[in-house]
């Protein structure tokens, strides 16, 4: 009885998810990667890596 009505619930709460929410490569289905949504004015940096120098993955380079 217990594994019974989680299966539903879970069957249910699954079944209801909208998939319009979900984010789209280029946006949408048409792949025209224009979206409605305008960027704000005042754009910042928000984090910066500094990373060491490159170096080869072997000492014997041939």
């Amino acid at each position: 009885m217990n594994r019974a009505l989680v299966f539903l619930v879970l069957a249910f709460a699954t079944a209801r998810s909208p998939a319009a929410d979900w984010p789209m490569w280029r946006y949408d289905a048409e792949r025209t990667a224009e979206s409605p949504q305008q960027l704000p004015g005042d754009l910042e940096l928000l984090w910066h890596r500094d990373l060491p120098e490159p170096r080869p993955a072997f000492d014997d380079v041939r």
